[in-house]
């Protein structure tokens, strides 16, 4: 195999490098005389990779969790301790603050209404002090007092009015005199009385009444006090900042929201008719645009038991623990449904949608000539896609032929072929196949890996259908846009 595509290659260079004269020339137009031209492609070989079926899964990453922060009172703005970008730590108290001022004076009035209520329990509960009890014994003698004399000054009036020598008023003033001592009298005696008797049951217990007024007074004033600082109950980093120093807010007012700053998960969509093939614990392949070259790995963590109700599909969350995945990127998912084995793969640049179906350009040698090549068009049938590799189905195609993948849109059946990027890499001496053709340690060029529209690392494609973008890619690199081997222009 390597002597065959080491004389073909010294064949096709010797006739197409050939700059003498018009014969020269035309033995360089297909090497054969009058023959049509050669045409310069690329070409890479049908190669056995391993491969598992998958299900194919696009979804984003998420925090774990995820708060949006509100005012709770209302105040002016002032501290706000990290802002977008900054982590901020449990432990690290407050986020944001506003003006404590009137609520601390609510704190401290309903303070000073707790102890005056404990104050008169604590007075019904043991009744008054003997001081008080004596003070106001003395206060009774008073009364008394002033009564006694408010009766002997009366009954000298009423003397001195039969008597004809004061006024009828005079009298009327004494009477009321005598009245009024007489209800001071009484009133002193009978709060002598209970103060003797001690404090009532009703007294007692509204009393106590009192001071769980109180108490519950000074609660909300505390929890009013308490909401002038804004925290979140996690580690988190703050992701959007709402407001400034010196803004007024009132209840409800957003003001900062936050992510956490632990590990993130990715959420996938499953279809229905996947339900039976995943399961809590299964591992999930995942990509992202961030990281193109890097597969990243997580385990199924749940499947909601409910599905979306637009999508009819069931949300899908995968841990991460890479912590260089932030919330917010796209990840594409592959679920393995088996164990891995080799699978026949072509490159997805190769891949032409036609007229006849999907098909593609194989290399074959002439078996009658070694020095010659033809093109063979061969309708394929395609299968899952993997970074910039098809599975392909279709039984004509063997390990280790080769099919163009550049330069496709020249190729015609029987068309003689120069595998440019065979002579570029070189090697391939006698007693060895030639570079590419076939076999382990086989890398294809950089450009295969970048043309039809693929980016290689955007990889774990399920949808074969998308071979289309291969084909157009295409006609832009065609042949004719390649330095010809020897330097010269080619009509190929």
């Amino acid at each position: 195999m390597g002597k065959r595509y080491t004389g073909i290659l010294l064949a096709l260079l010797l006739c197409s490098c050939n700059r003498g004269g018009d014969q020269g020339q035309a033995a360089g137009m297909g090497g054969m005389g009058d023959g049509p031209p050669p045409v310069a492609v690329f070409v890479e070989p049908v190669q056995m990779v391993d491969y598992s079926p998958a299900i194919k899964l696009i979804g984003e990453t998420r925090a774990e969790q995820r708060a949006m922060l509100a005012a709770e009172v209302a105040g002016s703005v002032t501290g706000i301790r990290h802002r977008v970008g900054e982590q901020h730590l449990k432990s690290d108290g407050w986020l944001i603050s506003i003006d404590p001022a009137s609520y601390q004076a609510g704190v401290n009035g309903a303070s000073a209404a707790l102890e005056m209520a404990r104050e008169n329990l604590r007075k019904a509960q043991n009744g008054p002090r003997s001081e008080d009890v004596r003070a106001q014994e003395a206060q009774v003698e008073a009364a008394e007092a002033r009564l006694h004399q408010a009766e002997d000054n009366l009954a000298r009036m009423e003397s001195l009015a039969r008597g004809g020598v004061i006024a009828e008023t005079a009298l009327v003033s004494a009477r009321t005199e005598v009245e009024t001592a007489r209800s001071a009298f009484q009133a002193a005696s009978e709060l002598l009385a209970a103060m003797h008797a001690g404090s009532r049951e009703e007294d007692i217990a509204a009393a106590e009444a009192a001071v769980k007024q109180a108490e519950a007074s000074l609660r909300s004033s505390n929890v009013s006090l308490g909401r002038t600082t804004v925290a979140p109950d996690f580690d988190s980093v703050v992701s959007n900042l709402l407001v400034e120093v010196g803004q007024f807010v009132g209840p409800g007012t957003p003001l900062v929201e936050v992510v956490s700053a632990g590990e993130t998960e990715a959420w996938f969509n499953l279809p229905e008719e996947e339900l039976g093939n995943v399961s809590p614990g299964d591992d999930v392949e995942m990509r992202f645009t961030a990281f193109p070259d890097e597969v990243f790995h997580g385990a199924v963590i749940s499947i909601s038991p409910a599905a979306n109700g637009q999508t009819r599909q069931f949300p899908l969350r995968v841990a991460i623990s890479d912590t260089r995945i932030l919330p917010g990127m796209t990840v594409e998912g592959r679920i393995l449904r088996g164990e891995s084995v080799p699978t026949k793969m072509i490159n997805m640049d190769s891949v032409i949608q036609a007229p006849l179906g999907t098909v593609c350009w194989v290399m074959d040698p002439d078996p009658n000539d070694p020095q010659k090549t033809s093109a063979r068009q061969v309708i394929i049938e395609t299968g899952a896609r993997v970074d910039n590799m098809v599975v392909v189905m279709s039984e004509e195609l063997q390990p280790g032929m080769m099919v163009v993948t550049r330069g496709k849109q020249q190729v015609y059946p029987t068309a003689m072929l120069i595998p440019v990027n065979l002579m570029n890499m070189g090697g391939g001496g006698e007693g060895g196949p030639p570079p590419g053709a076939g076999g382990e340690g086989m890398q294809p060029p950089p450009e295969a890996g970048t043309e039809g529209g693929v980016d290689a690392g955007s990889g774990m494609h399920e949808n074969a259908g998308s071979a289309e973008g291969g084909q157009q890619a295409g006609g832009d690199e065609a042949g004719g846009g390649h330095d010809n081997p020897c330097g010269q222009e080619s009509n190929g």
